[in-house]
């Protein structure tokens, strides 16, 4: 496979370490773009981890 190809998941997970949301595709292509809709989360820091090939990324985001 090449980079960037492959299985994708993301979850959207709340301070207290609940996953909330949860997503997974196939990627075809290199680049990879996805809109989460957040809208139904109440105020606060959230995390977004994603997983592409066995790879893990953590981001924080905050819902106002």
């Amino acid at each position: 496979k090449r980079a960037g190809r492959g299985t994708l998941a993301a979850e959207v997970i709340d301070a207290q370490g609940r996953v909330l949301h949860r997503w997974s595709s196939q990627k075809q292509q290199p680049d990879w773009s996805e809109t989460f809709m957040v809208s139904d989360l109440p105020p606060g820091q959230y995390f977004l981890q994603l997983i592409i090939n066995n790879e893990r990324r953590v981001l924080t985001f905050v819902k106002l």
